[in-house]
């Protein structure tokens, strides 16, 4: 199973702009979303620096929703 961990992002939800969040990919999906603070700890895990970079998850669900009609 591939396991990647995206820190240090800036969170857009619906309610909020968070910072210093983080993503955790596996098999190619957002399996969570988590403050730093609450990092989990995963030696097999591909780790990236966000480097700041803004998040907004389901973004892309809201653009193919409405590419066919």
């Amino acid at each position: 199973m591939a396991v990647t961990l995206i820190e240090n992002i800036t969170l857009v939800t619906p309610d909020a702009v968070q910072e210093n969040y983080g993503i955790l990919i596996e098999d190619q999906k957002i399996s969570s979303i988590f403050p730093m603070a609450q990092r989990p700890v995963l030696p097999q895990a591909s780790v990236l620096d966000g480097q700041g970079a803004y998040a907004l998850p389901g973004l892309i669900d809201l653009h193919i929703h409405g590419f066919a009609g």
